[in-house]
């Protein structure tokens, strides 16, 4: 893309207001599409996972065309399995269950921003369903019954459905699923916890606003516990 007199200032907080261009110099941009960016497939992102024998295993999801997901093996990094899965050319992060079994989404480039709900992106299994997360658009939890595939909305609050546009990480601990989302309430919070037991929304507002990464949420410890990186 190029363009003449643009001034913008980035930084970790967005554009700085006294580098910002001023909105009436009447400036045009001229938009060259050259075709998808990345050309070689990178592991943008991956899960761990051990096998009822005790073997170590890496998921590991590798963008591109096409993306890809592979195997290895955690203590020799032996390449076990690699599957291309084409068209699509970016995954989301996996999740793995205790009998190794690793669920994930795969999309494209092009049409998400046209659409609402265009992927799937945080996932968590719950018993025999998949607890997913959409975006980006409209954000919604979904509970997908892994068997029969039936979906069931897990409806959000009313203040929290107004504002969210994606769910986007799950994280379940103990009876309980962590589901980041953004953009975030302003003074409030950018996670809902979900109680698998009593089949409704809990402890609203008890994390407050962390910063909105890819990966914000940890996987939980043995003893029940997870991190994330709060916004100061």
């Amino acid at each position: 893309m190029g363009a003449a007199g643009l001034g913008f200032g980035l930084s970790p907080y967005g554009i700085s207001p006294s580098h910002a261009a001023p909105a009436d110099l009447g400036l045009s941009a001229e938009v060259v599409d050259h075709g998808i960016a990345a050309v070689e497939r990178n592991v943008r992102t991956g899960a761990a996972g051990i096998t009822h024998k005790g073997i170590p295993l890496l998921y590991l999801i590798s963008d591109g065309n096409p993306v890809s997901f592979n195997v290895l093996n955690g203590d020799t990094g032996e390449l076990i399995g690699s599957f291309p899965l084409p068209p699509k050319s970016i995954g989301v992060y996996p999740t793995v269950t205790p009998d190794g079994v690793a669920y994930f989404a795969v999309r494209g480039y092009g049409k998400v921003a046209q659409t609402t709900d265009s992927y799937a992106w945080g996932f968590e299994k719950v018993g025999n369903a998949l607890c997913v997360g959409t975006g980006i658009g409209e954000g919604h939890a979904v509970k997908v019954d892994i068997e029969s595939g039936e979906k069931t909305e897990l409806t959000l609050p009313k203040e929290y459905d107004e504002q969210l546009t994606y769910c986007y990480w799950f994280c379940q601990v103990g009876d309980l699923i962590a589901m980041a989302f953004s953009p975030g309430i302003e003074d409030g919070t950018n996670v809902l916890f979900w109680d698998t037991v009593a089949q409704e929304w809990v402890l609203d507002g008890a994390i407050p606003t962390f910063l909105s990464l890819n990966g914000p949420i940890t996987a939980p410890t043995e003893d029940g516990r997870f991190f994330l990186r709060l916004r100061w």
